[in-house]
């Protein structure tokens, strides 16, 4: 049986999704599955990740030189989809994988929840989905588990 799932990417290797795409796939074998993935290793939610990004926060974890990533999802996010009828996908939850770079910073660590629970509001916000479920994959050490 062949595989429905397509996946939308800016880099060119794959993590855990690829097989999380492929049992979403298993259990909806009649939906058609898109997984849009952005990546950056090695950056953190305090800073590049942070939708109200500051460079006195980016500068905490060293990453005051860094992507402002957030808005660079959001903005591929929209891009892939502008290649599809409104009608014709619904987004259906988002996948977090990060946190271990906040789990090295003491700074980082302690604001980790809020920073998350900011993050949520502003991706449902931005993506006009006020009640888009969030997978969280466990990731991190210490206070970011």
């Amino acid at each position: 049986m062949q595989k429905k799932v397509q996946l939308a990417f800016n880099k060119e290797y794959f993590g855990t999704e690829l097989f999380f795409g492929i049992e979403l796939s298993d259990a909806w074998s009649d939906e058609k599955i898109l997984l849009i993935k952005l990546t950056e290793g090695g950056t953190s939610l305090y800073g590049c990740w942070h939708p109200e990004w500051s460079e006195d926060k980016a500068v905490v974890v060293g990453e005051e030189l860094g992507t402002k990533l957030y808005q660079e999802l959001i903005d591929y996010v929209k891009l892939t989809l502008s290649e599809y009828e409104k009608d014709d996908y619904e987004i259906c939850a988002m996948l977090w994988v990060q946190g271990e770079t906040d789990a090295g910073n003491k700074i980082a660590a302690v604001a980790y929840g809020r920073n998350l629970q900011q993050f949520i509001s502003h991706i449902r916000q931005d993506l006009d989905n006020d009640k888009l479920p969030f997978l969280l994959f466990q990731v991190g050490h210490g206070e970011v588990v």
